[in-house]
């Protein structure tokens, strides 16, 4: 419901019911009754809002445009979109729809100004005063219903200023920027990307020409609200000592020392401590974990695990303890959780990205290792349970140690392949199981009785797992035998975590 609100910020009724319609059209078609059913709409109002959706779509930029056709109580793509190109167009009416919103852009406009006047509002986003007024009005409204603290204060009588905590301000600047652009759109309008990527340059950072666009882009970002927010001279509080503590340890190369440097010639700031570079290092590493190397996060937590003295690397080592004490984990899944724990605990609670997670929902806790998880989560981190932030450390925390618990688990499940019309057959399929999947996940067995699976081109098997197979050249039924033994697979990691 949270979110939904936060759209009616931004998007407008139409725009929101198109999105919906966009949405359920993923696999290409949906039907009408299910449309008038979950979205509560009559057939007249899906009709307005799939030609609204239309004309949107031949407005798009994308190289192939689909046309919306109804057909006996449906709506298809014609031609059918892959997945690729919907995930594109779903991008793309996301983007188009929020980018345009007046209250979007006076918010990406006092989140990179800070301080302005209504007069200056006005003119830079070609709106008359009033309009302004009105814009005004709505972000008060806004900070207000996300409830993070910032507010709008008057700096003398015409000029008004963003204030609350720094390091939240900038999360939401960079969140706005990221959650509209999704890595293909600068909406940045007082620093040019090629400022950014002059930058980059300077620094010689070896990850980040090896990251994806999309990639290089989420760092971009990153950099570009800290050099605004020091442009504009806005400086984060001091950080708490452990934090330091962690953050000197991630600077170790020369080329953070280089920016460093680079932010003080260049915004003038002349700080004994690294507070904006460690705060920009531990968040980058967060939104953008390919900036990295496993290699270089192993390093970096050994490194860590030598802090005796540190509380939060204290914290994370006990929970390690804890969890090492029923599950034997590998030296190096160790030392990458230790760093990633540590550093997803600073963002989250130091950082206050807690304040951000609630828009997300938390789904519950289930499964035996989560259940085992979590408790060692509560042990471990007693003191911090009745933070704020602790529900959402909870989640964070015992989503990626279950990755690592769950892949240590004996799933192989057993699969019996026989073929009545042609026995030729077993063991093309038997060899392809053997090429594609490990023994640990699928293992070809020859007692039937023992089988989790069966593979056949007939029936008549008490088998409930049963796969019908129709013929080794059908392209179609090796995709399909694909997508059943890789569920099968999920369905089971699932059952036993």
């Amino acid at each position: 419901m949270q979110s939904e609100v936060l759209a009616n910020f931004f998007l407008s009724k139409s725009q929101q019911q198109k999105l919906k319609i966009l949405k359920y059209l993923e696999s290409g078609r949906v039907t009408l009754a299910l449309l008038e059913e979950e979205l509560g709409l009559s057939t007249r109002q899906i009709k307005e809002f799939t030609l609204g959706l239309m004309e949107d779509i031949q407005a798009d930029s994308m190289e192939k445009q689909p046309l919306l056709v109804w057909n006996r109580g449906e709506i298809q793509f014609v031609p059918k979109l892959s997945s690729s190109e919907y995930v594109e167009l779903m991008a793309d009416f996301r983007n188009r729809y929020l980018t345009n919103a007046s209250l979007f852009q006076a918010l990406l406009f006092v989140l990179e100004k800070r301080t302005f006047s209504i007069m200056i509002m006005a003119s830079e986003l070609a709106y008359s005063e009033s309009y302004t007024y009105k814009l005004f009005s709505k972000l008060k409204e806004l900070f207000q219903f996300i409830d993070l603290g910032i507010q709008f204060t008057k700096k003398d009588e015409t000029m008004i200023q963003l204030v609350g905590n720094e390091s939240t301000i900038r999360i939401l600047h960079y969140l706005s920027i990221a959650v509209a652009s999704k890595g293909s759109h600068w909406l940045f309008k007082t620093m040019s990307e090629k400022e950014i990527m002059s930058t980059q340059a300077y620094l010689g950072l070896n990850r980040y020409d090896k990251l994806s666009p999309i990639g290089k882009s989420r760092v971009n970002y990153i950099v570009a609200v800290y050099e605004l927010a020091l442009k504009n001279g806005f400086k984060l509080s001091q950080l708490d000592e452990e934090v330091i503590q962690l953050g000197e340890v991630m600077d170790k190369e020369i080329n953070l020392n280089l920016y460093l440097k680079h932010v003080q010639i260049n915004n003038k700031i002349n700080r004994s401590s690294h507070d904006e570079f460690i705060h920009l290092t531990f968040l980058a590493d967060y939104f953008t974990q390919e900036l990295r190397s496993d290699v270089e996060k192993e390093k970096l937590g050994r490194h860590l695990f030598s802090m005796n003295t540190n509380p939060i690397v204290k914290n994370c080592k006990q929970l390690l303890a804890l969890v090492t004490e029923d599950y034997q984990l590998e030296s190096t899944s160790y030392y990458l959780l230790l760093y990633s724990l540590c550093n997803r605990f600073v963002v989250i609670h130091y950082f206050n990205l807690y304040k951000f997670m609630p828009l997300v929902k938390v789904p519950p806790i289930r499964g035996k290792i989560k259940y085992f998880v979590e408790s060692c989560i509560e042990q471990s981190f007693s003191d911090y349970r009745k933070a704020p932030s602790f529900e959402k450390i909870n989640y964070s925390f015992t989503q990626i140690i279950t990755s690592y618990l769950i892949v240590m688990l004996p799933v192989a499940q057993k699969v019996y392949v026989e073929f009545f019309h042609r026995p030729e057959y077993k063991l093309i399929i038997e060899n392809a199981i053997r090429h594609n999947y490990t023994s640990n996940v699928l293992k070809i067995t020859e007692n039937y009785d023992e089988a989790d699976i069966v593979i056949s081109d007939t029936h008549g098997y008490s088998n409930s797992q049963y796969f019908y197979f129709k013929d080794v050249f059908d392209q179609d039924s090796w995709e399909e035998l694909g997508l059943y033994l890789n569920r099968m697979i999920s369905k089971e990691i699932i059952a036993r975590s």
